[in-house]
């Protein structure tokens, strides 16, 4: 059913294939009840493959649900992501239902033939698109209702649980809320700047285990990468 996969260069680079039944995802393997997180990068679709999902290396995604009122739409994690549980992404301008018209009623269900350009607004499909390293607590809302700007969350950011998130999130901003606004960074500024830089998500896994034990010392972490 996925079709415009070139399946055999996405098998021989390591790439995993999808599909998402009723628009539902979730990363937990049955067996064992954990999450799945794996060293290559999965892309899924829906029936229709109206819907993209794309998760690159080591993020996990425990369950979601995507609503897209029936238009198309897509979702791009990077690597080393942590989101939770019963997570709501929404790639639509509110359903059919549109404040800027004369009434917010969902116009196909007047139940006669609508005008060729009566839902041009709805035509386009709304991205969201998640950085690396980023965090995301359980049952948030993230809403993508702009077709011509993505909602976009930063590099390093994490997002507060039950949060409603309409905006762009800032890297390594910490927000919280309905709608979700900024609580605090989690560095200071010279910090934020130079973990952009560095990027560790792109490091080799091996780069990666020889510089784990600064991880939790931040300031010497940066400095060493500095030299």
């Amino acid at each position: 059913m996925m079709t415009n996969l070139d399946l055999p260069r996405l098998i021989n680079e390591g790439v995993g294939c999808g599909l998402l039944v009723n628009n539902r995802f979730t990363d937990v393997d049955p067996g064992c009840g954990q999450t799945v997180g794996t060293v290559h990068p999965r892309i899924y679709r829906n029936f229709d493959n109206s819907i993209n999902l794309k998760l690159d290396t080591r993020s996990y995604i425990n369950s979601a649900v995507i609503y897209n009122a029936g238009l198309g739409g897509s979702i791009s994690v990077g690597k080393y992501c942590s989101i939770s549980w019963n997570e709501q992404f929404i790639l639509n301008l509110n359903g059919h239902h549109d404040h800027n018209k004369i009434s917010t009623y969902a116009p196909e269900s007047f139940g006669w033939k609508l005008p060729d350009d009566f839902l041009d607004n709805f035509s386009n499909t709304c991205q969201i698109s998640i950085g690396s390293d980023v965090w995301i607590g359980r049952e948030c809302i993230l809403k993508s209702t702009n077709p011509n700007k993505p909602l976009v969350i930063g590099d390093g950011a994490v997002i507060a649980a039950n949060s409603v998130v309409v905006k762009s999130v800032p890297p390594y901003a910490i927000v919280g809320g309905n709608p979700a606004k900024i609580i605090k960074y989690r560095f200071p500024e010279k910090i934020v700047e130079a973990l952009l830089k560095i990027k560790w998500w792109n490091w080799d896994i091996e780069k990666i285990r020889e510089n784990f034990k600064y991880f939790h010392h931040i300031e010497e972490f940066v400095e060493r990468q500095a030299k």
